[in-house]
């Protein structure tokens, strides 16, 4: 592991230094217009290459703005969750575009990663519906006319980390009968017949429907799977029944290594930005669920790379923690990519990332304040965000903060900590600086999913509060004063 660990370093190490040449020499040169071309850069978590999409507009209306779009992501921060395969989709490219609802094709996947041009009505296609930039951009479209960009997140740390994490197994028994039960396992497991019934992650199984005689217990019968595993009830899509892999007893789990190199990549990439285009006057920045929270993470630094722009983030069905609260506690403490004291004992990079203090309730009003006004954050969710309830369950299940899981989920409290978190943020932010749209629904993505929500009092939709805050505009023209779009409670 540690020669492997060393091999990758030498060769992340060796493509920075190939950067001037490869990337810094001018992102969008020779890219034809209305394409995307994928360019590597840097590393996912699982160790290989991580990728970013370059986006030349049909027609350069608008040379002096960019757009960013950051998509999705999820988090992982032990062994249990890093090894979980819903959470696996997201720490890899080749695994997310051909296991994931993509389904893309091994030809298909790699003439993308070729860097080849592609038209960007195909990619919608492709993506079908998983992208905000559009296939075509018309004068309507806030970002008609821009050149941009297309982070895919595959690093697992909200892209804040510049990090190398080897993460130790630590065993979840479960409650199965074991002084009557056989352990025994070899290979990938098809010949166990043993008693566990919880995954490593300390997920419960559900019953096999075909074949009672083996209970919830962890099988992998037909040797298709690489491990033991058994199926269970996915908090993060939905409820519907899916799988997580198991150990037996007598196995000894290998230590997991996750390169947790988001912040590293988006810094270079950014690098990269202001080379190509030094004198903007707009960096508009949209992230949806994970992708959401980085993209208000990062704001700030953008706006130190840019001096001159104003920056605007606008977060879709990013509401998953709120500042002062134990889940953002643990993280804090436990997360060895984060600001906190694990991440900073061990940096592995000189490259500045959000390093500010997620616990304090004001955190993104401090960071606003700082900027005098040429920041802006923007939040747009339904109140009670499916997926949002969901992961907070998942994330709070893995930090084994059971004392707190059941608040996570209850829309009592969870309306509360939104309300509280909003009223400071846009209280304690400068006038015009803090804007949110909250729906009175259920739906994930709001922007994507439920464009023609509209607040009553203001009479604005989603699409146009979208519409004029990724424009740096205020939502209602020549009203500073009017930030707040919520749902008569």
């Amino acid at each position: 592991m540690v020669d492997h660990t060393r091999a990758m370093m030498c060769q992340l190490l060796g493509f920075i230094m190939l950067l001037p040449r490869m990337v810094l020499g001018g992102l969008w040169d020779g890219m034809q217009p209305g394409t995307v071309s994928f360019r590597q850069l840097g590393l996912c978590a699982s160790g290989q290459p991580a990728y970013f999409g370059v986006i030349e507009p049909a027609e350069l209306v608008q040379p002096d703005k960019m757009f960013v779009e950051t998509m999705g992501g999820a988090i992982c921060f032990n062994r249990a969750s890093c090894n979980t395969h819903e959470l696996r989709l997201w720490t890899d490219v080749d695994i997310f575009l051909s296991e994931s609802f993509l389904r893309l094709s091994p030809p298909m996947i790699e003439f993308l990663k070729s860097g080849a041009a592609v038209p960007l009505h195909q990619l919608s296609g492709l993506v079908d519906g998983g992208i905000y930039f559009p296939s075509s951009f018309s004068a309507e479209h806030p970002w008609f006319g821009m050149r941009g960009l297309w982070a895919f997140m595959c690093t697992a740390d909200i892209f804040v980390g510049k990090h190398n994490a080897t993460y130790e197994p630590v065993y979840v028994p479960g409650p199965g009968p074991l002084k009557t039960c056989n352990e025994a396992i070899s290979g990938n497991g098809a010949n166990y017949a043993g008693c566990q019934n919880r995954t490593n992650s300390g997920m419960p199984c559900l019953p096999w429907p075909d074949t009672p005689n083996d209970y919830n217990y962890c099988r992998n019968r037909d040797g298709g799977r690489s491990r033991i595993w058994c199926r269970v009830s996915s908090p993060l899509y939905h409820d519907r029944p899916d799988y997580d892999y198991c150990d037996a007893v007598t196995e000894t789990p290998e230590s997991t290594t996750v390169y947790h190199h988001g912040g590293l990549n988006h810094a270079l990439l950014l690098g990269a930005a202001k080379q190509a285009l030094p004198n903007l006057t707009l960096i508009s920045t949209y992230g949806s669920s994970g992708g959401g929270v980085a993209a208000t993470a990062w704001a700030s630094l953008i706006a130190d790379t840019w001096t001159e722009s104003k920056v605007v983030a606008l977060a879709d069905g990013a509401l998953h923690t709120f500042p002062g609260t134990s889940l953002f506690d643990y993280f804090w403490e436990k997360a060895p990519y984060g600001a906190g004291p694990l991440g900073q004992a061990t940096p592995q990079y000189d490259v500045t990332t959000p390093d500010f203090d997620w616990r304090e309730v004001d955190a993104l009003a401090k960071e606003l304040k700082s900027h005098e006004g040429r920041v802006a954050i923007a939040y747009m969710s339904c109140i009670d965000d499916s997926v949002v309830y969901s992961e907070r369950k998942r994330m709070a299940l893995f930090a084994n903060l059971t004392k707190t899981l059941q608040e996570l989920v209850d829309p009592v409290t969870q309306h509360a900590r939104t309300w509280r978190f909003l009223n400071n943020l846009h209280a304690c932010s400068p006038e015009g600086s803090a804007f949110s749209f909250i729906g009175n629904c259920t739906t994930h993505h709001l922007l994507k999913s439920y464009r023609d929500l509209k607040d009553l009092q203001a009479n604005i939709s989603a699409t146009e509060f979208a519409r004029r805050v990724l424009q740096g505009l205020q939502p209602v023209p020549g009203s500073k004063a009017t930030t707040k779009f919520w749902y008569e409670n």
